[in-house]
């Protein structure tokens, strides 16, 4: 930018420690005075190339520099040049008046001392930060939206800018120009109403907006990416929400960087953002799509804390519609996609997407209606100890009858999960399971325990113990005689407060017991992290005990593994006496399954308690199967 100036002058302005505005962009004014200057000296001296500075030259630079400080110190922008130790070094009379301090006292002071936050906001603190760091790094910096604090005690609400100078004589100047400007009403009210106050992007109404105006205009291809952060709840819950914040500002700060100037980042709002991309293509967009993720999971330094988190994104490509409810719509379920498929990845949308979201629309539907009216039911799988043998307990599964039998829970478990509908459908469940005890109390059978299956959203309320302390006290059933299961896929979604919620459940004598054990990635480290009273072997390797050697190797492994640390071995989904008498040689303590008994109505459940008869062939309730004794 400073090549065609004239050489004289590029001598005099290094020599006199003032900047070269190399950084300044073409047509500003710093820049336009400087081809002035410049070409003063060709007009005074067009020849000369010695390096000696001519009288008429030197009186042509007297002039622009009066010019010069005529238009700094009369422009209504508060300007403050800032020296290469972060000190004002000059500042013109529109930023002494906005800052309501005195221009001769500030100069020579910190920068740091004449641009305060408004105490009371911690995002104008931020910004506050940022501009040091800018400052202290020699880069551009804008803040669309601060409050500053007056030397009077007033608050101040402008946009600032900090445009880095640098030069190259001896001494290394580098420094800088803020650039101050008040905001009037209108327009701090205009930018609040179009930007998020956190992060400073536009928020839901300005991206609805922009996606909305001009479909028909909008450059071709065009993509949107749909972001959410992966684990942000745990954040807050084990941090606190100012850490939280502090992640989204960071979060927001990555996303300018690594996105081109034309592209629009919006945060929707929690942990949610957005960025629009015109004009790229499908690869293209999944290649930024790589690039963020990148960014996004790089470590966090925030509130003294090294935070980890990634992202989950969904691509939206080439939508012709106007309608930007639709375009969030459909970008949103992509990013479910990548989300549900594991996170830390991108997703891009197809149709089956929406096919899929509007089933699990309308069984959200049909199951609120079921659990309104009543409709679903618990039933009971006995658990039986295998040396003894003896029946120890039940298991409670949710049933949902409809006119094909039944809803398989792995459909509608989940959707009660996405939809909110956990909560209400755990406690149901829970205090049905305890009634089934306390049903055993009255017919004087005593000592078996009911388990009841636990999903991620119970513990993420925060209220589970409560929820398990009330429950046990308004039924009065002990604290041993319940059992709660939970997957390892639940236990590392929040370990901090998931250990801590377990500790003070456990507490209240209630055993706690790993379900799916072996099926995760992580189950080794699961053992000595949590409260655990007993694990559960999967299915899927009881069910090749006796025909696989691999899976009866794993089986034997994790009964020894359980055992070596005193833990309980259940195995569940034993269907073949041949299964069965295999786990009783590896020494398994507890076994359930359709060989030794079909989940069962509460009333069932009571009866076969009360008739279970050890080491001998038995009647089995009405309606069930007769149940062969496992030892003979």
């Amino acid at each position: 930018m400073t090549d065609g100036l004239h050489g004289e002058l590029m001598r005099q302005l290094s020599c006199s420690g003032l900047p070269v505005p190399r950084a300044l962009k073409p047509g500003s004014r710093f820049v336009k005075f400087l081809a002035l200057v410049s070409a003063t000296y060709q007009e005074f001296d067009p020849d000369d190339r010695t390096g000696g500075t001519s009288s008429s030259a030197l009186s042509a630079l007297a002039v622009e520099k009066n010019r010069l400080e005529a238009v700094f110190n009369t422009t209504a922008t508060g300007l403050c040049v800032i020296d290469a130790e972060q000190r004002v070094s000059q500042m013109n009379a529109a930023a002494a008046l906005m800052l309501e301090v005195d221009a001769d006292e500030a100069t020579g002071g910190p920068l740091a001392d004449l641009i305060r936050p408004d105490a009371r906001s911690p995002a104008d603190a931020r910004s506050c930060s940022q501009l040091v760091a800018a400052v202290a790094e020699s880069s551009e910096w804008r803040a669309p939206m601060v409050s500053l604090r007056t030397g009077q005690g007033g608050v101040l609400p402008a946009s600032l800018a900090f445009t880095p100078l640098s030069g190259s004589c001896a001494r290394g100047f580098a420094g800088g120009v803020l650039a101050i400007s008040d905001m009037t009403q209108q327009e701090r009210m205009a930018w609040q109403a179009s930007h998020d106050s956190l992060t400073g992007l536009r928020n839901r109404a300005s991206i609805t907006k922009y996606l909305s105006a001009g479909a028909g205009e909008r450059p071709r291809p065009f993509t949107l990416l749909f972001i959410d952060l992966d684990h942000f709840k745990t954040v807050n819950d084990t941090l606190g929400h100012s850490v939280g914040d502090q992640l989204l500002v960071a979060a927001g700060a990555r996303l300018r960087q690594v996105t081109r100037p034309g592209d629009v980042i919006a945060r929707l709002g929690g942990d949610e953002f957005v960025v629009a991309l015109p004009g790229l293509t499908q690869p293209q967009a999944k290649r930024m799509a790589e690039r963020i993720l990148s960014a996004l999971r790089r470590p966090y330094e925030v509130g003294g804390e090294r935070v980890y988190s990634s992202a989950s994104i969904g691509v939206l490509s080439s939508r012709a519609t106007g309608d930007a409810n639709a375009i969030l719509r459909d970008a949103d379920l992509a990013m479910y996609s990548a989300k549900g498929s594991g996170r830390d990845r991108f997703a891009v949308f197809d149709e089956q997407l929406r096919v899929d979201a509007s089933k699990r629309a309308a069984l959200e539907t049909r199951l609120r209606g079921a659990m309104a009216r009543g409709e679903l039911q618990v039933a009971y799988q006995p658990l039986f100890s295998i040396a003894t043998p003896q029946l120890v307990g039940f298991e409670a599964l949710v049933r949902w009858p409809d006119s094909s039998g039944y809803v398989e829970p792995m459909r509608f478990i989940p959707v009660a999960e996405e939809s909110g509908l956990i909560g209400e459908l755990g406690r149901r469940v829970l205090l049905d399971s305890l009634g089934l005890v306390r049903r055993l109390h009255a017919s004087h059978e005593r000592g078996l325990y009911v388990a009841v299956n636990l999903s991620g959203m119970q513990l993420s309320g925060g209220d589970l113990p409560d929820l398990i302390r009330s429950a046990l006290a308004r039924s009065g059933v002990s604290g041993s005689e319940l059992r709660l299961e939970l997957t390892e896929s639940v236990l590392l979604e929040n370990k901090l407060e998931a250990r801590r919620q377990l500790e003070e459940i456990r507490g209240l004598g209630v055993r706690i017991s790993l379900d799916d054990f072996g099926t995760g990635q992580s189950s080794m480290s699961l053992l000595h992290e949590f409260p655990l009273d007993s694990i559960k072997i999967d299915r899927s390797f009881v069910a090749g005990v006796t025909t696989d050697r691999s899976s009866r190797a794993i089986v034997e492994a994790i009964i020894g593994l359980g055992h070596s640390l005193g833990y309980e071995v259940v195995a569940e989904g034993v269907e073949a006496e041949e299964q069965m008498a295999e786990l009783m040689d590896m020494g398994c303590d507890v076994a359930q399954g359709f060989l030794l008994g079909r989940p069962l109505p509460a009333s069932q459940a009571v009866a076969l308690a009360a008739e279970w008869v050890p080491s001998q062939r038995h009647r089995a309730p009405d309606g069930a199967a007769e149940r062969p004794a496992f030892i003979a």
